[in-house]
């Protein structure tokens, strides 16, 4: 083989494997090349905040809409995600990656496969409700969590028609003492005469964008609830009345419980100059990794990190689960630098040799 021959098949194959190299999301190195290492590779490593860390267990059943019958392949499916059901006679719909159906669904899901959808429109508002896992206590102080996403969808819910509306919606927590009070005869809202056994427990305005994001509604309970819709208000803004396409709200990850329940996903310590800076997490599953700036630190898979014996300082600290995975979610914090006194003071009068006491 010539010299040149040489040089163009090591030039050809230097070329194919950063071509074919994919990035792994927990070494600290950029084994694609793009210049992006971990968590910063946001396209080969996707990975959103919050996710199941930090978060309590959720009295709302199949909170994710993992759990399902078939796989749904049309609208007005929600019915197939396990104990859940539409709650007036607009029929909201279920969404799983199983399916070609769910291609209008913003990616990647916060929380596993499947996601919940319904429409507010003009006239023809929809819900989703579940019976609760158990009961909420009267006078309690209650928290929703909740994954939502936005966009302007064609009738058929099969393509994305544009960006979401200029304008926020109160997407609202409802609650029933009742388990077999739906469907209810109407299109018109929760709060309508025919849904006189609803009541709102709180809401949260939500500006729709074609991307995730968790909101969070906080009330206190004023009866023993035993089953919840979540869904819009029954008036509607003058720019969702007048759409011309159809205002649309994916939802997952519903986590509903005693406010008292939600921890912190992560705890910091400790003094960068004391050398005892500690973050302890709160994670529900072994594999972990932690980040130092959205960069994988080596070794470092534990839930807790003894920031100080890592040599790294101040900075961004990024706790992920599931790295490299469809359901990879992170908590982050930063550890700032530390803070030393200003000596501020003058002498005057002093003869050397004399001594100063401070």
């Amino acid at each position: 083989m010539t010299n040149k021959s040489f040089r163009l098949f090591t030039f050809f194959l230097l070329l194919l494997s950063s071509v074919s190299a994919q990035e792994d999301c927990s070494n600290g190195l950029d084994d694609d090349g793009d210049g992006l290492i971990d968590l910063n590779d946001f396209f080969d490593c996707p990975c959103l905040p919050g996710g199941s860390i930090g978060t309590a267990a959720s009295i709302i059943p199949n909170p994710s809409f993992e759990n399902f019958g078939l796989c749904p392949s049309v609208p007005n499916q929600i019915t197939e995600a396990d104990d859940w059901d539409q709650m007036t006679q607009g029929g909201p719909d279920y969404f799983n990656l199983c399916d070609p159906f769910s291609g209008v669904v913003p990616t990647p899901i916060p929380d596993g496969n499947g996601v919940a959808g319904f429409s507010a429109s003009n006239g023809f508002l929809e819900y989703i409700g579940a019976v609760l896992v158990t009961p909420m206590i009267a006078g309690q102080d209650y928290r929703l969590d909740v994954d939502m996403a936005g966009s302007l969808l064609d009738g058929a819910i099969q393509n994305v028609l544009g960006p979401p509306l200029p304008a926020g919606l109160n997407l609202t927590l409802y609650g029933n003492v009742a388990t077999n009070n739906f469907p209810i005869a109407t299109t018109l809202g929760l709060t309508t005469p025919a849904a006189s056994n609803w009541e709102v427990l709180g809401t949260v305005n939500y500006l729709p964008q074609y991307a995730w994001s968790t909101e969070t509604i906080l009330f206190t309970a004023a009866d023993n609830y035993q089953m919840i819709a979540f869904g819009p208000p029954a008036g509607l803004p003058f720019d969702y009345i007048n759409a011309a396409n159809l205002p649309y709200f994916f939802v997952d990850n519903m986590i509903l419980n005693l406010e008292s329940s939600f921890g912190e996903a992560l705890t910091l310590s400790g003094e960068l100059c004391l050398d005892d800076v500690l973050i302890t997490a709160d994670v529900p599953v072994p594999t972990t990794q932690w980040y130092f700036n959205g960069e994988a630190i080596p070794g470092e898979t534990n839930d807790d990190l003894d920031v100080s014996a890592t040599g790294l300082g101040e900075g961004d600290y990024s706790l992920a689960i599931n790295a490299g995975t469809p359901g990879c979610a992170f908590a982050s914090m930063s550890v700032p630098p530390s803070i030393y006194p200003e000596l501020d003071f003058t002498i005057s009068n002093l003869c050397p040799p004399g001594d100063i006491t401070f």
